[in-house]
């Protein structure tokens, strides 16, 4: 084998002088309305057109990874959004999204990676003091395309405790997809797999100590 040989010297990824910048044109319109106070409402309407979006290609001639322009890539979408805040510090926000997108040189078909829907609710609330929180973000996300086909829907929980407890030292511990979902994200050509699973249930404890 020649030292020159591309698998000798596990090289992926070839130069790609042809490629241009990107270029977006970028549309919405956004209402806000506050019923009262402490409670908010908005919705938004956008629409996107990219073209010569940079992709992640691989050359099926050589086996090597490089980047090139996307002829075009189309989206729309719209947002809810409500928010409310309690006069003892609680804070509820609740979201929705909906949104397509879509590459000219598939046919119209949906870009990977996109989901259609986005379902998202944070609520905080202090504890026994101002200086200590617990947090709890709930998040779904519909199917998305991949390249083999698609991953599926998933629905995550996530919570959190932070506080501080004293001057120098603040204290936070969270659980991670509290609901143990198994779930998995497409992943472009650099990967061997179509998609790669994510953590289960996770905890985290954190300690800052300032000096």
């Amino acid at each position: 084998m020649r030292w020159g040989d591309k698998r000798l010297r596990n090289i992926t990824y070839k130069t790609s002088p042809g490629v241009k910048p990107e270029d977006i044109d970028t549309t919405e319109i956004v209402l806000e309305h506050f019923l009262t106070p402490s409670t908010r409402i908005s919705a938004s309407l956008y629409h996107y057109s990219t073209r010569d979006l940079i992709n992640l290609a691989l050359d099926p001639n050589d086996g090597l990874l490089y980047y090139n322009n996307l002829s075009g890539v189309v989206g729309q979408g719209m947002e809810w959004e409500a928010e409310h805040r309690w006069s003892n510090g609680a804070q509820a926000i609740l979201s929705y999204s909906l949104q397509s997108a879509a590459c000219d040189e598939d046919q119209g078909h949906a870009l990977m990676n996109s989901p259609s829907h986005l379902l998202k609710l944070h609520l905080g609330v202090p504890l026994w003091s101002e200086q200590w929180r617990a947090g709890l973000e709930t998040l779904y996300m519909s199917s998305r395309k991949s390249r083999a086909g698609e991953v599926h829907g998933y629905t995550l929980a996530n919570l959190t405790v932070s506080g501080q407890w004293s001057r120098n030292l603040l204290f936070s511990f969270g659980v991670y997809n509290g609901l143990n979902a198994h779930y998995a994200d497409p992943v472009g050509d650099n990967w061997n797999q179509d998609s790669l699973v994510r953590d289960g249930r996770s905890f985290r404890l954190k300690l800052n100590l300032r000096f």
